[in-house]
């Protein structure tokens, strides 16, 4: 079995002033978050660590694994969500003044309404980049002796992109997904089965001893164990 670890970003300076969206670096605390963590992440071995592009992923990367991330380490599909006019705006209590559609309740309705990404096309290409990764670890074991493959990335995406595994594109609450806390975050198991065919199967809270619900629904063990 391989595992890609996606794990929120350090605090940065949006998350302390509540602002949506937009390229902010790590806050102090964020960066004192990341050289306490920097053990606890060695301790797993990855094979390869990567980022989104943006400033607070890159910088926490780098933190971790005490080496700069390159641009070719900085994937594109792990961006955080773009809100369009919706971008440095302060957002309270899940909610955005001078938009109809509350960003946690109504959130596809919000991307539309403030112009933003949408949400379902932004999970379905982190999907097939994480299929595609999983492919390479298992036909290149050699290559990936750990079996673990490391992206820092944002919340928002990662609820996005547990949200579409569940309801695939019938859904529109990112509050469903419960809040992915400052450099914690998802580990999606794959295998290859009889057939081939590389498989996601199943989804755990990382860090595991802090396993928390991720899912609020009654069948969320569907897919998040």
């Amino acid at each position: 079995m391989k595992e890609i670890y996606l794990i929120r970003h350090g605090r940065s300076e949006a998350n302390e002033k509540h602002i949506c969206g937009g390229d902010y670096p790590l806050s102090e605390y964020g960066k004192e978050q990341v050289t306490e963590a920097r053990l606890s992440f060695a301790s797993h071995n990855f094979d390869k660590v990567y980022s989104s592009k943006l400033i607070r992923a890159c910088q926490t990367a780098t933190k971790l694994m005490m080496a700069p991330v390159t641009e070719d380490m900085q994937l594109k599909e792990f961006n955080e969500i773009f809100f369009g006019n919706a971008e440095n705006r302060i957002s309270e209590n899940g909610f955005i003044s001078g938009f109809k559609n509350q960003y946690m309740e109504n959130f596809v309705g919000f991307m539309k309404e403030c112009g933003g990404d949408d949400p379902y096309e932004r999970a379905d290409a982190a999907l097939v980049k994480m299929r595609y990764m999983a492919s390479e670890m298992i036909e290149n074991p050699t290559e990936y002796p750990s079996g673990r493959i490391m992206i820092v990335t944002s919340d928002t995406l990662m609820r996005c992109i547990v949200q579409s595994l569940v309801c695939g594109h019938n859904w529109s609450r990112l509050s469903d997904v419960k809040s992915i806390d400052n450099l914690e975050g998802l580990i999606f198991t794959y295998a290859r089965d009889s057939m081939g065919y590389d498989l996601l199967i199943k989804v755990t809270h990382f860090p595991e001893e802090g396993t928390k619900e991720i899912w609020s629904r009654k069948w969320k063990n569907q897919w998040i164990s």
